[in-house]
């Protein structure tokens, strides 16, 4: 199940910089934006954490958007990585949910344009 986060299909599209995720790992706060997502977990980028976190933490937070209701999600901090932007280097913080949540399945029912990758 470890690799499932990565291995499933992933989206991302337009609105995913538009979703916002509010979590709480340990004793840290975490602020952040949607990099990608699946039905296995997510990416979050441009975060703030109020304390450091570590691979193998649990988590468990909402991710929320203008245009459809709020996910919540409880998972494990399973990777912890570098992505390049136009601003620069950034961290990734890659989030394993505990269950499957079907959120590709409600974006195409919302008419959100995704994009999988693999």
């Amino acid at each position: 199940m470890k690799e499932d986060r990565r291995s499933g299909r992933r989206v991302k599209s337009p609105e995913t910089g538009e979703m916002m995720v509010l979590a709480v790992s340990g004793q840290s706060t975490i602020k952040g934006k949607v990099f990608d997502y699946s039905d296995y977990g997510i990416g979050i980028i441009d975060y703030e954490s109020t304390q450091k976190l570590h691979i193998n933490e649990n988590i468990f937070g909402i991710i929320s958007a203008h245009f459809m209701d709020d996910i919540h999600f409880t998972g494990r901090i399973v990777r912890m990585d570098s992505v390049e932007s136009i601003t620069g280097v950034k961290i990734i913080l890659g989030i394993q949910f505990l269950n499957i949540i079907p959120i590709i399945d409600r974006m195409i029912a919302l008419g959100i344009n995704v994009q999988l990758s693999d």
